[in-house]
């Protein structure tokens, strides 16, 4: 009389102990398949082994932690679209409003966040998307601060293949990328010693220019392929600048 009262309480309660397998399939995670199979047997067990019912919902608390927790991105979400253009006066302007914003939303002092990249160098061809860069005491940093920044419309991408970075971009009308590091450390160090010497050397901003230019002449229009590229003649600026 037991199991069928139980068969009976599972079928009711099939779309609560599903919850996991909903949520999997929600946010497309790429592990949805075993959650699902997981919880098929969970949600069996519960049904036909009453005695196990304890543990089943105990497996099934386990089973929603994994559903709920994020996975790192995978390249097809990093992979953009490329496009160069010409220089824009507006881009530092465009930087201090986003700065701005983000330094009064948590209370932090203005020189925590630095403009790198292209659309940091005057006269440089770039990507039309701000880069900027937030230097924290260490990594990780605060969950609220992320959650925060989510809130702010950024989108977490975890270390996306820089170990010793924390990666968000928010895509909008206008589009920034926040590069979260240890302040003082070695990105930090690294990314303001290569912006200095493209904004102060016309010889090393042109050979950056034409290596960009070039990647794109070889068809490499996705950020993955584009970055992999250039990434020579990157390490042989960066390598120039740590020695200004």
């Amino acid at each position: 009389m037991v199991a069928p009262l139980v068969v009976v309480i599972c079928l009711v309660c099939a779309p609560f102990f599903l919850l996991p397998t909903l949520i999997a399939f929600k946010n497309g995670k790429r592990s949805r398949g075993l959650v699902l199979a997981g919880n098929l047997a969970l949600f069996g067990g519960a049904a036909f082994a009453a005695p196990g019912v304890a543990l089943s919902l105990v497996a099934w608390l386990v089973l929603l932690h994994f559903a709920l927790r994020k996975e790192p991105p995978d390249d097809s979400v990093l992979d953009e679209a490329v496009q160069l253009v010409p220089p824009d006066p507006a881009w530092p302007e465009v930087f201090a409003a986003e700065r701005a914003r983000i330094t009064r939303t948590f209370d932090l002092p203005v020189d925590s966040i630095e403009h790198i990249g292209s659309t940091a160098v005057p006269g440089l061809t770039a990507k039309p998307v701000i880069d900027l860069m937030l230097g924290v005491p260490s990594l990780p940093p605060a969950r609220d601060l992320l959650s925060r920044l989510e809130i702010l419309g950024y989108q977490n991408l975890g270390e996306a293949g820089v170990p010793g970075r924390v990666y968000l971009r928010l895509r909008d009308a206008r589009d920034f990328n926040l590069h979260i590091v240890e302040l003082g450390g070695t990105h930090w160090n690294d990314n303001l010693a290569l912006r200095d010497l493209l904004r102060r050397d016309a010889g090393a901003r042109e050979r950056y220019a034409a290596a960009k230019q070039a990647a794109l002449a070889a068809g490499e229009s996705r950020l993955l392929a584009y970055s992999a590229a250039k990434h020579s003649a990157v390490a042989e600026l960066l390598s120039t600048a740590r020695k200004a």
